[in-house]
């Protein structure tokens, strides 16, 4: 690629980068419509990273440091949260722009190279889910890990034309492996071994060697500005999350997970991308794209989206059409070509989804929101649609229950806590509101202030919306391990909680190891609150 394509190359990309930006950034504020749940646990983390406590070692998530910090720098310097994510978004997009240039002139061409590094800063600074549905920040780390992972499987599965910057190809897939890790570990266990296969295949073992010293590079920095033993505690987590009571995700059989459409057509594409390209002579990238295809899979099942790896599919077998010309002739050249295209059109609608959103959040209606949690001075600008289920201001000014609730008599044995029996219901406001009208109704009936207060259910976000303070150490997003609660001033039993099975859970852990220092400090309509006496000495 001449100097004047690569610098028109990069050009377009910086461009669509500030444009991207711009709109997502001139409503002066972070407008939502769904997924309060990530939402509230995005903002926990970064309001804590913003008063000097880290991710895993000060609080519990499995989600890694990369996830938050990016947000929580604009915060440490004044910016509220919801500017903070729009510039972040901008400075991960930024930051992906070598490895982007590095892999469209090593590999892929001005063309393929141009709209590749597009679909994927349009994946990266889209304002929404992970599948592209609604706005949100949820699983903004996901379309951040997803970006990465489509730079590394390209530079690992599809060959450099000239065949020079091994060296440069290792640091690109260290760096890009690494983030994954802090991003997601979830990617990194699913692509790592098939990245190392392709360039072990292809015999490129100063790849892997710069490979593995990049790594080694990132780690070295995180440790030194997060502490020596972040990895250590970030895998701390991780294990706790595997092993919570309360599986984070809805088990599914591998039958399940294959079966179900989104898997099922991506499978199906990748079956024919694999027969096509051996027949077409070109077996390592077959073999590469079969090991890969175990995490593929797993990773849309984790992340509950679309099968977005179609994406990096199409590139692979344009990019491989690029490398060796005879692809285009007679036998399967066609087919290879026909299996990209039909990649491109799978996974046409989520990406339309994407750049969507853009509009979308530009055209979102101030009057139709509402502020997520008024009393956080960090989240002011950061506004939640005016729907049943997500209303903040409606969830406070309910004074009955909000729940479903069960037939009269209609307990269980494990709905009780200290002998007394629990309503058979949950919460059907969103997670936020949740914890807005429990703040609100706890703060007219005790005096919490500066105290730690533990909430068995999901999240424990109180002092987001200004009913006392975090308790050091507790899960900011918890599957049934009340870690951290020992060091709570009070514990809050929702009567209609988020997850009733988090809630029994946590409960019966509680109950077998503090039922006689628990006292009943107060109650309402939605909830009990009792305060932990300290042992005795």
């Amino acid at each position: 690629m001449s100097p004047r394509l690569q610098a028109n190359l990069l050009a377009t990309w910086i461009a669509a980068t500030a444009a991207l930006a711009a709109a997502a950034a001139i409503k002066g504020a972070l407008y939502l419509d769904g997924a309060e749940g990530d939402a509230l646990h995005m903002i926990q983390a970064v309001a804590l990273m913003a008063e000097g406590l880290a991710p895993h070692r000060d609080f519990m998530t499995p989600t890694g440091i990369l996830a938050f910090w990016p947000i929580a720098l604009g915060v440490e310097r004044g910016l509220p949260i919801g500017a903070s994510f729009h510039l972040a978004q901008a400075g991960v997009a930024l930051a992906i722009l070598p490895l982007l240039w590095w892999t469209a002139v090593s590999r892929l061409g001005f063309r393929l190279g141009l709209w590749f590094g597009v679909a994927v800063l349009i994946l990266l600074m889209s304002p929404t889910d992970a599948g592209g549905g609604s706005l949100a920040v949820s699983e903004h780390h996901l379309r951040w890990a997803w970006a990465f992972a489509f730079v590394a499987v390209t530079v690992a599965v599809v060959g450099a034309r000239h065949g020079r910057g091994r060296a440069l190809d290792g640091v690109a897939l260290g760096t890009c492996l690494s983030i994954l890790f802090l991003l997601e570990a979830a990617f990194f266990a699913g692509l790592a071994p098939g990245v190392l296969l392709a360039l072990a295949l292809r015999r490129r073992f100063l790849s892997i060697a710069a490979a593995l010293l990049a790594g080694a590079a990132v780690t070295l920095a995180v440790n030194a500005v997060f502490g020596a033993a972040i990895l250590w505690d970030y895998l701390g987590d991780l294990l706790r999350e595997g092993s919570a009571p309360v599986p984070p995700l809805r088990d599914s059989g591998t039958a399940d997970i294959l079966t179900a459409p989104p898997f099922a057509v991506g499978a199906i594409l990748l079956a024919f991308a694999v027969r096509a390209l051996r027949r077409v002579g070109a077996g390592t990238e077959a073999a590469a794209l079969i090991a890969l295809a175990p995490g593929f899979l797993w990773i849309t099942h984790r992340s509950g989206g679309d099968p977005l790896w179609l994406l990096v599919l199409a590139v692979l077998l344009f990019g491989s059409r690029l490398r060796s010309p005879s692809m285009s002739g007679t036998g399967s050249g066609p087919m290879v070509a026909a299996v990209a295209f039909a990649s491109v059109i799978v996974v046409a609608g989520p990406w339309i989804g994407f750049a969507a959103g853009q509009f979308r959040h530009l055209a979102a209606d101030p009057s139709a929101h509402v502020q997520a949690l008024p009393e956080s001075p960090v989240a002011q600008d950061i506004l939640l649609a005016r729907t049943p289920a997500a209303d903040p201001e409606a969830a406070v000014r309910q004074s009955h229950l909000i729940g479903l609730g069960a037939p009269p008599g209609a307990l269980r044995d494990d709905d009780m806590f200290l002998g007394e029996p629990l309503p058979r219901c949950r919460s059907v406001g969103g997670a936020i509101g949740a914890q807005r009208r429990l703040a609100d109704q706890i703060a007219a009936r005790a005096a919490v202030e500066n105290s730690r207060i533990f909430v068995a259910d999901e999240y424990s976000a109180l002092w987001l919306a200004g009913a006392g303070e975090p308790v050091e150490g507790v899960a900011i997003r918890n599957f049934g391990d009340p870690i951290g609660f020992e060091g709570a001033d009070f514990l809050v039993v929702p009567l209609c909680p988020l997850r009733p099975d988090i809630r029994r859970e946590l409960l019966r852990r509680i109950e077998a190891e503090f039922a006689d220092r628990l006292q009943e400090e107060a109650r309402g309509g939605s909830f009990i609150l009792l305060r932990l006496n300290r042992r005795p000495g």
